[in-house]
């Protein structure tokens, strides 16, 4: 069965849980995994999102995702968009 909805519009991955959103087209998802990978249903909801969207790369049905970012990527970004100064304090005014 799917997972509990967020309310957002991303999906969340963790060591420990994968939420997905409320904008998950089942729909579809049972359409490609029932259908073009031609999974038993059992099968089918057995399968976390990662694994399905695994299985629909691996399939040619899905573009791999974006990899994380790393801690190189991570530091051209602080590097391109620094936090601002933080406001002077009341005796440093």
């Amino acid at each position: 069965m799917p997972a509990e909805t967020t309310g957002t519009a991303e999906t969340t991955e963790t060591t420990e849980t994968t939420e997905t959103t409320e904008t998950t087209d089942w729909d579809a998802l049972m359409r490609l995994g029932l259908g073009a990978l031609r999974l038993a249903p059992a099968a089918f909801w057995a399968m976390t999102p990662v694994e399905l969207a695994r299985a629909l790369e691996g399939a040619g049905l899905a573009r791999p995702a974006a990899p994380a970012l790393g801690p190189a990527g991570l530091a051209r970004l602080m590097a391109a968009h620094p936090d601002l100064p933080p406001l002077p304090t009341e005796t440093e005014r």
